[in-house]
């Protein structure tokens, strides 16, 4: 078993220093806490619950002013005053990536009713992800529902890889459509199954048999039209299920 690391609860950890200065010291040293345990394989956000994924690059002097103004706005989650602060921490995040040498998931996509649907797009976070091109960036879920996008995102940006919850087993009826157009588009080796499941522990179950048997359908067409050999194709399907996780978080 290994951990990846939430940087949200973490922020709510690190303000309650009450001063910006503060808090960001007290946040550097949690990532780096985090990092020293070799089970840690990666930190991950999910800024577009939050503020949205149209990540800005305010200045330290900009998110301390904006800092001062969330904590007296009760730390009300809103644009005008959280957005700096989470922008700024979320970017000092990417940057503990690189120097831990550790991969960064990153929420993309839609979720539960409390998530910002104005900014959860892939293409809002498009302009960070070709910033960071030095970082292996996870988009989880691969954006769904908005697949076209996250594929053609992973296509030209050789840090991004995709990951398949949410779709499955949520969008269950569209999985071998998502298949087609994720395997067709994007290097087989940056694409992750996953089923971001945290209640009924079944749908681990059933998650990996749609997930298993899409792949079948899919693969399986492909060969069939002769684009793929069969052993082609069953390594294709043994690194999407489980060797490109294990390669990409060195596991």
């Amino acid at each position: 078993v290994h951990r990846v690391g939430r940087i949200e609860p973490w922020i709510l950890e690190a303000r309650q220093e009450g001063t910006f200065d503060a808090t960001v010291a007290r946040y550097d040293a949690i990532l780096d806490e985090a990092a020293s345990d070799s089970r840690l394989v990666g930190y991950k956000s999910i800024i577009a619950y939050r503020t949205g994924l149209d990540v800005g690059d305010p200045s330290s002097s900009d998110a301390a002013t904006a800092y001062d103004r969330w904590k007296g706005d009760g730390w009300a989650e809103t644009r005008e005053h959280a957005k700096p602060v989470r922008d700024f921490l979320f970017r000092r995040a990417l940057a503990k990536c690189r120097e831990h040498d550790r991969v960064f998931h990153l929420h993309v996509g839609g979720g539960d009713p409390d998530i910002n649907m104005r900014h959860a797009k892939p293409e809002d976070v498009f302009p960070v992800l070709v910033e960071h091109q030095d970082v292996p960036i996870i988009m989880i879920h691969a954006g769904y529902p908005w697949i076209v996008e996250a594929s053609y995102i992973a296509n030209v940006l050789p840090n991004v890889h995709l990951e398949l919850s949410e779709l499955v087993p949520w969008g269950w009826s569209q999985i071998d459509w998502a298949l087609e157009v994720l395997v067709g588009s994007v290097p087989a080796a940056k694409i992750l199954h996953g089923s971001d499941e945290a209640s009924e522990p079944e749908m681990f179950w059933a998650s990996a048999r749609l997930t298993r048997r899409a792949l079948e359908r899919v693969l399986g067409g492909v060969i069939d039209r002769d684009w793929l050999t069969t052993a082609e194709a069953d390594r294709i399907g043994r690194s999407v299920l489980a060797g490109n996780a294990r390669r990409l978080h060195g596991v």
